[in-house]
């Protein structure tokens, strides 16, 4: 199916032009902002959201102008690529009718017909087309295929809640026709989930509205754009100083901190809808209220919130707390623990500031009400008048702050978690796991970022500990740390969420070995949900017998097993400037066939060589290469593309400042042409770009047996890397390891004997060819999203 789909798209789209080999690059002193976006959901196929050789159109009311405009396309939730024929912009009118001659055709990657891989996105090349603020815009997306044809998943956003604001749809290829021939309207944003703008270098960023039904605007006034984030950018756009200030509305209507509502929770989406919007720079959070009607008590929401504050200051973003409005219908123990959760908000400190939305739109004669004039009839949802209020409430000072931490975290350790169902080899039953990582930069304070990213229920973790590695099981006595999460030894990871340890003082020295010991009170194999893991570790785990056996110093080793569990990534405080190098690819970034427990791949050698230089120009690595992968078309949860799992395993990684890529070969191997995955990898550019990081190309290896048409492909992206300057450098392990004498071959020396995975020999040479030089030790030269 891989082979026929870009077979079928080669055909169609053919090898993009010498102009478009900069499509997708912000052009130099132009950050881009988002001005508009939607937090997409899942949806099953239904007649009620079907799209059958169809073009829809769709309307978005952006908040700050500019002088050209992308638009950003999701296949999120979708288990099959996405295939669009054509996508295009323009200035809407009235009604589904566009104002003649505004905009164009959208490209992707060059290309006017591309497919979006399954649970990926794909941002449009940029169009110059100047727009004012607050213009409605059209956006039009032709689908030939019909989409109850497949059992995929559709992704999309109920904008029912949101003022219903209107999608229309036309049948056939209709894409940027004044006039369109509206067949059906639907209240659904389809597939589309962001737009950008660029414009002048002092923009001012975006802010991120994340939140609940409130915030996505449910019960304000039809088509009339009276959501409290709407009347926010209306405030900021009548402060010339704050200018230009984008705003976007990440609510989803009956959303919840920690347990399944509508959408995947917030700690499952904030990385993916908050942290890497375009230009992001502050993040409101109002979200809480339906975890309480749920039966969650304010202080486990509480825990919630504090790992949405660590991963915005991570990033480098200021987070306010907004606290939750009244619920006039709640009983008494529901509304104690909403005025727990805000009486937190309001004096803990923890958030950067407080917006009081609660005290806007209160009664004061009964402060668990709101306000008549501002109830849009249910208790719950203010109306327009309501949302006015809320968004009046907010200081607009706030805009004009920007993060600023006494230590950074760098990411020392890291690994790309994919989907696992449960299993014999992979079980845990009232065990204790002692995982062992290899970590790149040494420090005196770390963490652990544990992971259920592909879990569908919680996982509950009874205890866990961190400590230096002496040899085997064996730990260092004296240096065992506890570990807690948001103040807690025993937590539990909500469905597809990950959460982050509080800080630990613990010396460790560059290169070191540390052991991570959790113990999972439960059975894995007692349920459905998949495990989150990593096969292919090359690093022994030891599973202890049972019980829990965390900071034992005599472990109880009952099993084995090259796999990490659970277990992302380990952070390092540095209180210096520093950076962290992700290196991002397939098994040979893996490491697969290099020699197990003895920390050979081409990762770990950069990690040694940099740990080898002055403290000033050390930087941390993570390696986040999954055997098998490819950047264009994966293999679902078991091995998501590399445009389905950038943002959470690249983007997101602590201090990430640079990226080095090797991916395209496996797309190759499974029937792509060159021109497939430029246009990939093309799309990986635009990613680190957006976020201001800067990425290297790596040349794709010797694979000596491959057929002649296979070669010529991967001969013809590599000349493209060295060639194009599309990538900020290049690092050409091809030159590295191939036989000058048969250059289709690796030296013999080098091969692992497959001919095409390196031998120890082979990573060494690899790791060895990366210029240092390209490594990132100061600010990045790029201008970023914000």
């Amino acid at each position: 199916m891989v082979a026929t789909t870009l077979a079928a798209l080669s055909a169609v789209q053919g090898t993009a032009s010498a102009e478009e080999l900069t499509a997708g690059t912000v052009p130099a002193g132009k950050p881009a902002i988002g001005t508009w976006a939607t937090a997409p959901v899942s949806a099953a196929p239904a007649e009620a959201n079907r799209v059958n050789n169809q073009t829809l159109r769709q309307i978005v009311h952006i908040s700050t102008g500019g002088e050209q405009v992308r638009v950003k396309l999701s296949n999120r939730y979708g288990t099959a690529p996405l295939v669009v024929q054509a996508a295009h912009v323009a200035r809407r009118d009235t009604g589904a009718r566009i104002a003649e001659g505004s905009g164009g055709q959208l490209t992707f990657s060059g290309r006017t017909a591309f497919s979006i891989p399954a649970f990926g996105e794909l941002y449009s090349d940029w169009l110059p087309f100047p727009v004012p603020d607050f213009a409605d815009l059209a956006i039009d997306v032709y689908i030939a295929s019909d989409t109850l044809a497949s059992t995929s998943p559709i992704t999309l956003h109920n904008a029912r809640p949101a003022g219903q604001t209107l999608a229309y749809l036309a049948d056939g290829n209709q894409i940027g026709a004044a006039e369109f021939p509206t067949v059906a309207t639907r209240t659904m944003w389809y597939f589309l989930t962001g737009v950008d703008v660029t414009m002048h270098a002092d923009a001012g960023g975006t802010v991120v509205a994340f939140g609940d039904s409130i915030t996505d605007g449910s019960a304000s006034t039809v088509d009339a754009n009276g959501r409290w984030p709407d009347y926010l950018a209306q405030r900021l756009a009548d402060k010339p100083s704050l200018q230009p200030t984008g705003v976007v509305n990440l609510g989803i209507g009956g959303n919840r901190v920690l347990i399944g509502g509508t959408g995947e929770n917030a700690l499952a989406r904030f990385d993916r809808d908050a942290l890497v919007a375009s230009g992001a720079r502050q993040v409101i959070v109002l979200e809480g209220i339906n975890d309480i009607s749920g039966g969650n008590t304010a202080a486990r929401i509480i825990e919630g919130h504090r790992q949405l504050i660590k991963r915005a200051h991570d990033r480098g973003l200021m987070i306010y707390g907004g606290t939750l409005t009244p619920y006039g219908n709640a009983p008494d123990a529901r509304e104690a623990e909403r005025q727990a959760l805000n009486t937190w908000i309001r004096t803990s400190g923890e958030y950067d500031a407080v917006i009081d939305f609660d005290a806007a739109v209160r009664d004061p004669a009964n402060p668990r009400r709101m306000l008549a004039a501002y109830d849009s009839g249910d208790s719950l949802h203010p109306n327009s008048a309501g949302y006015l209020a809320m968004a009046n409430a907010i200081d607009l000072g706030l805009f004009k702050r920007d993060y600023r931490a006494d230590a950074a975290p760098v990411a020392t350790w890291g690994a790309p978690m994919v989907s696992a169902n449960p299993s014999a080899t992979n079980r845990v039953n009232n065990q204790t796991l002692r995982q062992v990582a290899h970590v790149s930069v040494g420090t005196d304070r770390v963490r652990v970022r544990l992971s259920n990213r592909w879990g569908t229920a919680p996982l509950v973790v009874e205890a866990a500990q961190v400590a230096l590695r002496a040899a085997d099981e064996k730990i260092v006595a004296g240096t065992g740390r506890a570990l807690t999460f948001s103040g807690n030894p025993s937590f539990t990871i909500p469905a597809g969420a990950d959460v982050l340890s509080d800080w630990v003082d613990l010396e460790v020295g560059a290169l070191a070995d540390l052991a991570v010991d959790i113990h999972l009170p439960g059975d894995t194999s007692a349920g459905t949900s998949p495990l989150t893991v990593r096969n292919g570790a090359l690093q022994t785990t030891y599973v202890s017998a049972p019980g829990n056996h965390v900071g034992a110093e005599a472990f109880p080793v009952a099993s084995t097993r090259l796999q990490w569990n659970f277990l992302s990534a380990i952070d390092a405080s540095v209180r210096r400037h520093t950076g962290t190098v992700v290196a991002f690819g397939d098994s040979i970034t893996e490491g697969l066939r290099s020699t197990a427990n003895t920390n050979r791949r081409w990762p770990d050698v950069l990690a040694a060589r940099l740990a080898a230089l002055p403290t000033s120009r050390q930087l941390g690595v993570a390696n986040v290469g999954i055997s098998g992968n490819r950047v264009w078309v994966g293999g679902g949860a078991t091995n998501p593309s590399a445009l389905a799992r950038m943002d959470q395993d690249v983007l997101v990684r602590a201090d990430v400042t640079d990226i080095i890529v090797l991916l395209g070969i496996n797309d190759i191997s499974g029937g792509a042409t060159a021109a497939d995955v430029i246009a990939a990898l093309r799309q990986v550019i635009v990613r680190a770009h957006t976020q201001g990081v800067r990425i290297y190309g790596g040349t794709l290896t010797p694979f000596g047996n491959a057929p002649d048409v296979r070669e010529e492909h991967r001969l013809a992206v590599n000349e493209w890397i060295r060639t194009s300057h599309e990538f900020d450098g290049v690092v050409d392990f091809d030159a590295a390891v191939r036989d000058p004498a048969n250059p289709r071959r690796m030296l013999a020396a080098y091969d692992s004997g497959d001919s095409l995975h390196p031998s120890d020999a082979g990573y060494q040479a690899m790791g060895d060819a990366i210029p240092l030089n390209l490594l990132q030790t100061m600010e990045s030269s790029l201008v970023p999203a914000a």
